[in-house]
């Protein structure tokens, strides 16, 4: 019927760009979602182990939104976290691989308290990488020594959670040999892109918030009981140790109980990043209005989405609302094949009276199924007007 394609058509430009906004947020997680299951994977365990021989190297993610990432998602992209008390600072400098040039980098040197995240050496050190390239190894070391210099050192005195990941390739300094103590004893190194202050600072203070301080200054032979998470507000917020350890428990049953069903670590970490991008980008639910005419058949469209993508499975679509029972969702396919492209539909079960009939629209992504969850920009809400 040509009133009803019209209508279709209307609605269907809505459901395009919904589906491209969910394909866009989809593809952001896609992206970083690669780099984070071996991260949530880490071995587990608290105690400390010395021994000289670990040569892991770590890096810290890049953010490159504009909102801190949760505790959820720094505690699942690191493969190590632990509460630690800096010793000391100095500069160094790295050569980047096929003479690339040379990286400045600050050596932060720790002596580790606790493992509440994998394990490791009882001393740490932590190779903050500049974000610069310099064509010499002189003006490399400069930006080192001017950075180290430059330091936040608002926090240096007190304990700290630090949050840190496998990095590649492994960090060996200009000047060591495989036998240097500052690679023997099982180096950690993290890349740290902060807008707000300097390009690699490393502090409660960055966006990237992977340095929790205590929240009281150093007592002799106590343990904290509780670190900042932001050191903008006043007073600052935190959390307990024993909060930390429970989260850090959580995700890691939540892992392990998800181990056998495929694309398990892929959702949760693309889950972790969606809402995320749920943060930067605040959902309002789209309200759509779709006009009907009274009396028209079972069976007339009221919405249409077609989908174009390659995917691999058909996505999920479901309803609710009050006068859910007065619609269906269905999936037209002409080959059977969802890599080729397919057509979601709405339509009407039975012919309806005048009035306004209110529904709640819902998809799913496939990469989601695996851990059942549904973004929050994945619902819109749809008021059928019958005249």
């Amino acid at each position: 019927m040509p009133g009803t394609m019209a209508r279709t058509s209307r609605l269907s430009m809505s459901g395009r760009t919904h589906g491209r906004r969910l394909a866009l947020g989809l593809l952001i997680a896609a992206l970083a979602a690669a780099a984070l299951v071996a991260a949530a994977c880490g071995p587990g365990g608290d105690s400390l182990h010395p021994d000289a021989s670990h040569r892991r190297v770590y890096t810290l993610s890049d953010p490159t939104w504009r909102v801190a990432p949760s505790l959820t998602e720094q505690i699942v992209r690191s493969t190590t976290i632990v509460r630690a008390t800096l010793q000391s600072t100095t500069a160094a400098v790295v050569a980047e691989p096929d003479g690339g040039g040379y990286r400045p980098v600050q050596e932060l040197r720790f002596t580790t308290h606790e493992y509440l995240k994998g394990s490791g050496p009882a001393t740490l050190l932590v190779a903050v990488r500049g974000g610069a390239t310099y064509a010499t190894e002189a003006g490399a070391r400069a930006a080192a020594e001017f950075a180290t210099a430059g330091r936040v050192t608002t926090w240096d005195d007190r304990q700290a959670v630090l949050f840190l990941r496998t990095a590649h390739p492994t960090y060996a300094p200009v000047g060591s040999s495989a036998t240097d103590a500052t690679v023997a004893a099982g180096a950690l190194a993290f890349v740290l892109s902060n807008p707000t202050q300097s390009s690699w600072a490393y502090s409660v203070d960055t966006l990237s918030r992977v340095w929790l301080p205590a929240e009281d200054p150093p007592a002799e032979g106590v343990t904290p009981t509780a670190f900042i998470t932001d050191g903008a507000p006043t007073p600052p917020p935190t959390i307990t140790l024993a909060d930390l350890r429970a989260q850090i428990r959580e995700l890691e049953a939540e892992f392990a109980a998800g181990a056998s069903t495929p694309g398990f670590d892929k959702c949760v970490n693309s889950r972790i990043l969606r809402e995320r991008f749920s943060r930067a980008e605040p959902w309002t639910p789209s309200q759509l209005t779709a006009p009907l005419s009274s009396g028209e058949a079972a069976g007339t469209d009221v919405y249409r989405n077609v989908s174009n993508d390659s995917d691999p499975q058909y996505y999920r679509y479901w309803i609710g609302g009050p006068d859910a029972a007065l619609f269906e969702p269905i999936i037209v396919d002409d080959d059977g094949q969802s890599s080729t492209g397919y057509t979601h539909l709405l339509r009407a079960v039975r012919p309806l009276p005048t009035g306004d009939y209110r529904l709640s629209y819902s998809s799913q992504i496939y990469v989601f199924f695996p851990c059942r969850f549904v973004p929050l920009d994945a619902h819109r809400d749809i008021t059928v007007q019958v005249t």
